[in-house]
C-alpha cells in the first residue's frame, strides 16, 4: 500500500469520514450550519467546507464526521435546502483539518522522496498552483507546493 493510501486509510478509519452537497442556501448559511453541527457533536467532530470542485453553482460542498455531517444534513434541511444529501467517502477528507493527525506523516514522507525526485519530463497541473510546472522545474518547488 502506498503512503497516501495508507494515511488516508488511518485517518478516515478512525473518523468515518462522509461528504455532503446542499443545495439551496447561501455559503455562509451552510458555514455557520457546519459549525454548528461540530459543535453539537463534541470534541473530535468535523465539518468542514470544501472550496475547490464546485461542481454547481448553487451548491456547498461538506466534509466531516459522520453524525456531525448527517447533523449539518438535518439542520439545512429545516433552514430550506432543496437539497442536501450526504455519503461516506474516506478520500475526501483530504486537505481538511480532519488530516492534520497525518500530517506528519506525510511531510516526512515528502522529505524522505524529494532527493530522489527528477525533475517533470511532461507539464503538472497542480491544484496547489495556478501555473504549471513545467520539464526542468526544480522538483523542490513541487514538494513545497504538496505541502499544505
Amino acid at each position: 500500500m502506498d503512503m497516501r493510501a495508507r494515511v488516508q486509510a488511518q485517518a478516515g478509519g478512525a473518523l468515518t469520514v462522509h461528504w455532503a452537497v446542499i443545495s439551496g442556501l447561501a455559503e455562509d448559511t451552510v458555514r455557520r450550519l457546519s459549525l454548528s453541527a461540530a459543535q453539537g457533536q463534541g470534541v473530535g467532530a468535523s465539518c468542514d467546507i470544501i472550496v475547490s470542485g464546485n461542481p454547481t453553482p448553487d451548491s456547498v460542498h461538506v466534509v466531516g464526521t459522520a453524525k456531525a455531517v448527517y447533523l449539518l444534513r438535518a439542520m439545512a434541511l429545516c433552514a430550506g435546502a432543496r437539497v442536501a444529501e450526504v455519503s461516506p467517502h474516506p478520500s475526501l477528507g483530504l486537505h481538511t483539518p480532519m488530516m492534520r493527525p497525518q500530517q506528519e506523516h506525510l511531510l516526512a514522507a515528502l522529505e524522505e522522496i524529494q532527493p530522489r525526485m527528477k525533475s517533470p519530463e511532461h507539464v503538472v497541473w497542480m491544484t496547489a498552483k495556478d501555473t504549471p510546472m513545467r520539464p526542468g522545474s526544480d522538483p523542490a518547488d513541487i514538494v513545497a507546493n504538496l505541502k499544505w
